[in-house]
């Protein structure tokens, strides 16, 4: 066997572990062939994961899905979140302000993948993580910088770079991404943060999916009772 192979061997063989275990052990998620998902990622219900995207250390709740090509590390996913293909979330960073250089050996001994390093203890912090809300769509190849939090109903525009931290329902698009405009008033984003609908039941969403074509819509179908339980339809 040559020993390029043999070097790659194990955590190939490790991945494939993890995938079986993903898709042989719980029937509601869905993970492609290809995938890679570590032992310290955890996957809510009806979970997607297309093939080729890499996934570590990172929570996503229900009924989420994660893109082709993703590469996606040390973060928390809200639920009902979509995240198109050959995006990037989190990871490490390096030091950019006073640090006379970047490079590894200078501050961390964990973030060092070198065999050298100039430091007997980590001086420096690159592993911040990276929160995304509930119900965010993230476009097409954006990035979502290492510490970044992304509030709940947050759109993000292809090919994006959010270098800072976006408040609930915000549209932001642009290298580095700016605002572009509120989904919805003021008043609106403080009904939905009300209901909180992301935590709702499956027979609760069901009943009340055909009107969740607009916010007046649902709010109308729902009213004053934001966690009541809508009578079933006949």
């Amino acid at each position: 066997m040559p020993s390029s192979l043999g070097r790659y061997l194990p955590q190939f063989v490790k991945n494939k572990l993890v995938w079986c275990r993903w898709m042989l052990g719980s029937r509601k998620v869905r993970i492609e062939f290809g995938a890679e998902i570590d032992t310290r990622t955890s996957l809510g219900e009806y979970v997607g994961v297309r093939r080729r995207a890499s996934i570590s250390g990172t929570d996503i709740g229900r009924y989420s899905y994660v893109g082709e090509d993703c590469l996606i590390a040390n973060a928390g996913i809200g639920s009902f979140c979509s995240i198109a293909a050959g995006v990037i979330i989190g990871g490490g960073i390096h030091p950019s302000r006073d640090w006379v250089s970047t490079a590894p050996v200078f501050y961390g001994m964990q973030e060092s993948r070198q065999e050298a390093c100039f430091v007997s203890r980590t001086l420096f912090d690159g592993n911040l993580r990276t929160v995304i809300g509930h119900d965010v769509w993230i476009g097409f190849g954006a990035i979502i910088l290492p510490g970044v939090t992304l509030g709940n109903g947050v759109i993000v525009g292809a090919g994006a770079v959010v270098t800072k931290s976006v408040p609930d329902y915000q549209i932001v698009a642009g290298v580095p991404a700016k605002l572009i405009r509120d989904r919805f008033s003021a008043d609106e984003i403080a009904w939905l943060q009300e209901t909180q609908w992301w935590n709702w039941s499956e027979e609760k969403l069901r009943q009340l999916a055909p009107d969740f074509r607009s916010v007046e819509a649902l709010r109308s179908r729902v009213g004053a009772r934001v966690n009541a339980l809508i009578p079933e339809i006949s």
